[in-house]
């Protein structure tokens, strides 16, 4: 629900999506398949954190612009 009107409806591996998880909630996630029970599973992108290549995310600074794997 949004400002309670109904959004969407359905079974959670037909519906919901990043764009669905953004519009209603203002959360910027990424969506999954959960390797356990097959079903949608939802990760926070954090604002200081963006995906790094290996290892896991990697914070950026801000103030360079740059990169660093080590400051997580």
């Amino acid at each position: 629900m949004k400002q309670g009107t109904i959004v969407t409806s359905g079974r959670p591996q037909d519906v919901i999506s990043e764009e669905l998880l953004l519009d209603v909630f203002g959360l910027e996630a990424a969506v999954i398949d959960d390797p356990m029970s097959d079903r949608p599973l939802i990760v926070p992108i954090g604002t200081r954190h963006v995906y790094g290549s290996v290892g896991g995310p990697v914070k950026s600074d801000r103030r360079s612009g740059t990169l660093d794997s080590r400051a997580v």
